[in-house]
């Protein structure tokens, strides 16, 4: 993984270096759940008809989820299209330059004919995290086995 080295007395700083960073950033923590199919992080809590703002993991991204009241159940969380934030740039072009994309999941009421999703019940949803506990021999314990030796 690259990465960026500071040196005393200072350096320049380019939008580059930043871009290296959140990657990097973004590719950590989003590999993790790699080839783990699509779950709730957090929230997404079902109370009646209403299903709470949460952190989902679907298509290979950890999106928002807004929250949605008047919900009828089952109900499927996606990844919904990106939203593309654009800015006015004083750059030699003098156009206007993506400088943000806002990915985040949205509510269906049918399943979705491409891409992963969580299907939402009203006892609600996928949640796949468990305690692992590593040992000093390197034994990996969850709470139903233990793998490696």
């Amino acid at each position: 993984m690259n990465r960026l080295e500071f040196k005393s007395g200072g350096q320049p700083v380019f939008n580059r270096d930043f871009r290296l960073q959140f990657e990097n950033l973004y590719k950590a923590i989003e590999d993790q759940y790699k080839n783990q199919g699509a779950f709730i992080l957090s929230g997404c809590e079902v109370t009646g008809s209403t299903i709470s703002p949460g952190l989902v993991y679907i298509d290979g991204k950890i999106l928002e989820f807004a929250g949605k009241s008047e919900v009828s159940f089952p109900a499927y969380l996606r990844m919904a299209s990106p939203v593309y934030h654009e800015e006015r740039m004083f750059v030699e072009d003098a156009a206007n330059k993506t400088t943000r994309v806002n990915y985040f999941a949205d509510l269906v009421g049918i399943p979705p004919t491409s891409g992963e999703y969580i299907v939402v019940e009203s006892q609600g949803g996928t949640r796949i995290l468990t305690p692992v506990v590593m040992e000093s021999n390197y034994k990996e314990i969850t709470s139903s086995k233990i793998i490696g030796g």
